[in-house]
């Protein structure tokens, strides 16, 4: 004897472009599938299982962007659309009926227990059959109370797989979150490290290029805020939104990079220039030594100031010829140590111009003291022959021995004042006489 059909059991079903929801009596279960068809197939997908399963049949609504569609499942999972349309009544599918639990273990028991046929068929024994039959509904049981568990468990399964994504999703957020702050540090040490190359003009590198870059890398460092990740954003937020902060990270590390090839730049040129400029001032440097060397040629005190100033000269000039100088001190160094060779040259030159005026000045002392000696000695001995003049004219004459020498140099000056016109009163000094020298002691005169 067969038990009544069971009823079916409604079930309710959203499904949405994001996330859809079953619900059996109550009880909610997210479909998550990407789009509403696959949410739908999603949902009559576990409906037919558990139909199968429970032997349990569902009327089920499925609603959605405006759309509902109504469809039925009986206990073998076979699935019949119900959803009404504006058609003749011969149209309608017809629903599939099935026998239910009881009716089938009554028969399925009858079955095992019925006598074969045959004439070695053993007697039909109906309290075998009985018991046997008690089995089968103790193992239907048992099968349903299984089911019960495997739904409950698919339930659950499904909201920890849900909230698992959440889960990793705000983590993946949060560890995006960091790996930007992470960033943004790195972008500040290289500002502050920087500092000192931005501070280097135009006037100081070969390339002027390299200091504008620089200050146009610097000028991009902002990046502006973010926002920050929280549990209460959905799924699909916090997914975005670490996405978003990644791409800023990336940004940020880029930005810092290219400070950071921007400042070397800049320094670099600057060496360089200053690497060129040395190069010129010891290149001028050693022209100017080579010059005092030449000009110092025999005007030195002592020879051995030019020979330093040689070897200095040497040095300097195979610094010069290196390739491999890299750094400006270099050519300082070698600059530096031609200072004191020149040095010594010019102060031997002017020790030696010293000692030559000395000399000089000695001489024309000594060749002085020599004229000044002379004429005192000879006006001694030219005054005897003045006396002797004076006194063979025998006039009483006034004149002195110093208007003799006027008279010889042709100067008409008087004799005594005693005389009237007569001849003069003093005789010409005959040959060989002293008295015919005229100027004293000086041999040239």
């Amino acid at each position: 004897m067969s038990t009544p059909t069971q009823q079916a059991t409604p079930v309710t079903v959203s499904i949405d472009e994001r996330e859809g929801d079953l619900c059996i009596n109550g009880t909610h279960s997210p479909l998550d599938a990407p789009g509403m068809d696959a949410q739908r197939e999603q949902a009559v997908s576990r409906l037919r299982l558990l139909a199968r399963l429970q032997r349990t049949a569902f009327t089920v609504t499925i609603s959605g962007s405006g759309d509902t569609t109504m469809l039925d499942i009986d206990r073998q999972g076979v699935v019949t659309d119900t959803t009404p349309v504006e058609e003749t009544p011969a149209d309608t599918a017809i629903q599939e009926t099935a026998p239910d639990d009881d009716t089938d273990d009554l028969l399925d028991a009858i079955a095992d227990t019925a006598a074969p046929t045959g004439a070695d068929a053993p007697a039909v024994r109906p309290e075998a059959a009985t018991r046997r039959f008690g089995r089968r509904r103790v193992i239907v049981a048992f099968i349903a109370a299984g089911t019960l568990l495997l739904t409950a468990a698919g339930v659950l399964a499904s909201r920890w797989y849900v909230s698992g994504r959440h889960d990793a999703a705000f983590t993946s957020c949060q560890r995006a979150s960091k790996d930007l702050a992470a960033s943004r540090n790195a972008l500040r040490r290289s500002l502050t490290d920087s500092a000192a190359a931005s501070r280097i003009d135009t006037g100081q590198v070969r390339d002027p290029a390299t200091v504008t870059a620089l200050r146009q890398a610097r000028s991009q460092a902002d990046l502006g805020g973010a926002p920050e990740c929280a549990t209460r954003m959905d799924t699909a937020q916090l997914t975005a939104l670490a996405g978003k902060l990644t791409a800023l990270a990336a940004t940020a590390d880029g930005r810092s990079s290219a400070i950071g090839v921007a400042a070397d730049a800049v320094v670099a040129s600057r060496d360089a220039k200053a690497l060129a400029d040395a190069k010129t001032s010891l290149a001028n440097a050693v022209k100017a030594a080579q010059g005092t060397l030449d000009s110092s040629h025999g005007k030195v005190a002592d020879n051995a100031t030019r020979v330093k100033l040689q070897q200095a000269i040497d040095a300097a000039n195979k610094v010069l010829d290196d390739k491999g100088v890299k750094t400006a001190k270099r050519y300082q160094d070698a600059q530096s140590s031609l200072a004191g060779p020149v040095k010594g040259v010019n102060d031997s030159v002017a020790a030696k111009a010293a000692a030559d005026k000395t000399a000089a000045d000695k001489a024309a002392a000594d060749a002085a003291a020599a004229q000044a000696q002379a004429p005192s000695s000879s006006g001694s001995s030219s005054s005897s022959p003045s006396k002797r003049r004076s006194q063979t004219s025998g006039s009483g004459s006034s004149s002195s021995g110093s208007s003799t020498r006027r008279g010889t140099s042709g100067s008409t000056g008087s004799g005594s004042s005693g005389s009237s016109g007569g001849a003069p009163s003093w005789s010409v000094p005959g040959a060989g006489s002293d008295e015919g020298n005229i100027g004293g002691s000086d041999p040239g005169l």
